[in-house]
């Protein structure tokens, strides 16, 4: 039976944390002799603490490290004790700091790793940072790594990134087979440089007419109900009239219907894009002719 008051529990359990709000502590100021002195005398021999409360202690230590920019902390804590989390390499990557990313590539860190079911690795977030996208690139970033949805950092590079960002992307390897890229860019993408990243796409060999998620089969499972068509379908949706007078110019066809049976033009006024529709039901009547 036991006979324990909550006093006693509250203080053994007091005593239990104290550890760890000094590893914390030590951890937020850098006093790596401290985190030594801590983690021996509780935990001596390398062994780590497997009880959720602990481990979430240890994890906190970490950030503190990162936030706080004690490197040395930070490689001392994933080389004795812990390993890598994908949160560890979101703080130093929206620090931008260079040296952490290459304590966590050392520790475990696969830049290519999404950070998500529907969000893709890393480099996705430093897109608008040619120096960060250089130093990803060097460090064997793949620009077509996807996430479970299939979207890339690529795909979201079309959406936000410039032309600029996209040419070099392009020469890393980018390519048009994987994330969807002239949909979203159909989509998404608008003046001033619209028809220039779609012509871009073009350029490198995307489908005008290509039928989304058709090589990914459980995005098309996911999405098929609530209509997959071609990129004229999701410009339409959209209403970028840009996007759909360019896209029909270099030939989409308008009579494709999506996967719920309805023609861009259709989906265009589903969506009160009165012009859009417009637009698309007079290239309906004369294409082909």
């Amino acid at each position: 039976m036991n006979t324990d008051t909550a006093e006693q529990r509250l203080e053994g359990f007091r005593v239990w944390r104290a550890p760890l709000e000094q590893l914390e502590e030590a951890s937020r100021h850098g006093d790596l002799s401290a985190v030594k002195q801590i983690l021996e005398a509780n935990w001596p021999g390398g062994a780590v603490p497997f009880d959720q409360a602990s481990r979430q202690s240890l994890r906190y230590s970490v950030l503190q490290a990162i936030d706080h920019d004690h490197h040395h902390v930070v490689a001392y804590l994933l080389s004795h004790r812990l390993s890598f989390e994908r949160e560890y390499a979101l703080r130093a990557v929206q620090k931008k700091s260079y040296e952490l990313m290459e304590i966590l590539l050392t520790h475990g860190w696969d830049i290519n790793d999404p950070l998500g079911p529907s969000i893709p690795p890393a480099l996705c977030m430093v897109l608008n940072d040619r120096q960060m996208i250089e130093w990803f690139l060097s460090h064997g970033a793949d620009v077509n790594a996807p996430c479970k949805l299939g979207i890339t950092p690529l795909t979201i590079a079309v959406e936000v990134a410039s032309l600029d960002v996209l040419h070099l992307l392009f020469d890393y390897g980018g390519s048009v087979k994987y994330g969807e890229l002239l949909h979203v860019a159909a989509s998404y993408r608008r003046d001033p440089d619209c028809t220039a990243v779609l012509q871009l796409l073009l350029d490198h060999g995307a489908e005008i007419n290509h039928l989304k998620y058709r090589d990914n089969y459980y995005c098309f499972l996911r999405w098929e109900v609530s209509g997959v068509g071609t990129p004229l379908d999701d410009a339409a949706a959209s209403g970028n009239e840009v996007a759909v007078r360019y896209l029909l110019d270099q030939g989409a066809n308008p009579r494709i219907r999506n996967t719920c049976g309805h023609l861009p033009s259709e989906v265009a006024r589903r969506n009160r894009h009165i012009t859009t529709a417009q637009l698309l039901e007079s290239a309906m009547a004369t294409f082909g002719f």
